[in-house]
């Protein structure tokens, strides 16, 4: 068994132990990869010495690819090498190449894996003067698997963003476009990765840098896709409660979230139910329920911030416990809270608007609240945040119910904190729907 390492500098193992000398002259690896690389693993004869020797002499030729196919035929073992008068084959077992890996792994998902045999260049370095074909060959074998590497990279980068993992997400990214500095995907990946990280002016500087060079070298602009992302984080600042805003001014602090520590499996659920959300137009709702301290504001903070970057609106309250006896403050807290300021509002019935503003105050404001949430969701996926909701009024919570009951084919994710004290048995039966009559789930946060 021949192992060749073909992602970045080659290199070359027999059985386990360094290649012998001989095997590694030029044109006997590249007949080794080569042959790998061809359909059935197999080549006819005239073909190899067009494409190796073809500077020699016919007689010249079929002599060196002799000679070659004797050194390939030591260092495989006896039958690994099959060949007559017209045709050459490896057999399957005979050479094992890196790049057949990295597609076994990213086929059953694991880019983590396939990320790892990622080194740099096909055959970086490598080239067999004199072989025109193969050279040209070559170049395109190192633009494919340049282009291959760069999704692989760049799809395990969305891993880590997914599970929290921003300091490797953005070392993955850097990565891909070491290799390739054009591919918009990871520009957008490392966009986001840097935004989270609380690096705002990072991100717009990469984005400046690729829109120059690609102005530069390329004559073009970034897609569409591109430049709305670079302009949701040129405008965004770090999305706050209505209470968080009031304490945040009264410190003068600034809109930094501390980073996100040992909870990335409860990240990557809640991130699944937002995409399926936001690309499948189907509402649901996420229960986060954890004692006080646990960190389950602290992570619907870290949905909500990636929600922005998507485009989504997002609006939301903290209830505090002298709420549960006011009815109805936390649907005008939600009101207050962005909803009414947001795009699409306008789509609403005046009626419904006046109800959520508290100007006609006879009427209960929960048929309002669902309006005016659907009319927002027309324009944009929208995210509606409810922390510590043990302390909403009752009215408010089965207003909720009913909202993500009626926001069920909508792009609308509703993400409620609680703690599991004191009871609430309206909070009970939204979760005891969850999965049946509502899209959605529970994630319980632990002391960590």
């Amino acid at each position: 068994m021949i192992a060749v390492r073909t992602l970045g500098p080659v290199d070359v193992r027999v059985r386990g132990t360094a290649a012998p000398p001989e095997l590694l002259w030029r044109k006997n690896l590249a007949l080794l990869v080569y042959l790998a690389r061809s359909p059935k693993r197999a080549r006819t004869r005239e073909h190899l010495i067009g494409m190796l020797w073809g500077d020699k002499s016919d007689d010249k030729a079929r002599r060196s690819l002799n000679e070659a196919l004797r050194e390939l035929r030591r260092s495989t073992g006896d039958g690994s090498l099959e060949s007559d008068n017209a045709q050459v084959r490896v057999t399957p077992d005979a050479v094992q190449l890196d790049i057949d890996r990295l597609e076994a792994l990213a086929a059953a998902g694991d880019y983590a894996g396939a990320a790892d045999l990622v080194h740099g260049e096909f055959l970086e370095g490598f080239s067999v003067p004199g072989a025109s074909e193969f050279e040209t060959w070559l170049a395109a074998e190192r633009e494919h698997w340049r282009r291959r590497s760069v999704e692989v990279l760049v799809r395990r980068a969305e891993q880590l963003l997914a599970n929290g993992n921003l300091t490797a997400a953005n070392d993955m990214v850097r990565r891909a476009r070491g290799l390739d500095w054009r591919p918009e995907t990871a520009v957008r990946v490392g966009l986001r990765g840097l935004a989270l990280a609380g690096d705002r002016a990072g991100a717009l500087a990469l984005f400046e840098e690729f829109t120059a060079r690609l102005r530069r070298e390329l004559g073009a602009e970034p897609d569409a896709e591109t430049r709305a992302l670079a302009e949701r984080v040129r405008q965004e600042r770090a999305w706050r409660l209505p209470g968080q805003v009031r304490q945040a001014a009264a410190r003068g602090s600034g809109p930094q979230r501390g980073p996100l520590v040992g909870r990335a499996a409860e990240l990557a659920r809640l991130t699944d139910v937002w995409e399926t959300c936001r690309t499948r137009t189907r509402g649901a709702v996420v229960v986060i329920e954890g004692d006080a301290g646990t960190g389950k504001t602290r992570l619907a903070e870290e949905l909500a911030a990636r929600a922005r970057l998507d485009g989504a609106m997002v609006v939301g309250v903290r209830a505090v416990e002298a709420d549960r006896a006011d009815a109805w403050s936390g649907v005008f807290g939600i009101a207050r809270g962005g909803l009414l300021e947001a795009p699409g509002v306008a789509g609403a019935r005046p009626g419904a608007l006046d109800q959520l503003r508290g100007r006609t105050p006879a009427d209960a404001p929960g048929r309002a609240l669902s309006e005016v949430l659907q009319a927002v969701a027309e324009e944009q996926p929208l995210l509606v945040f409810v922390d510590d909701a043990q302390w909403l009024d009752r009215e408010s919570l089965l207003a909720l119910g009913a909202a993500a009951r009626d926001l069920a084919g909508a792009p609308a994710l509703c993400v409620i904190t609680a703690a599991p004290q004191p009871s609430r048995p309206e909070l009970d039966e939204l979760r005891a729907r969850l999965g049946r009559q509502l899209s959605g789930t529970t994630v319980k946060v632990g002391s960590l």
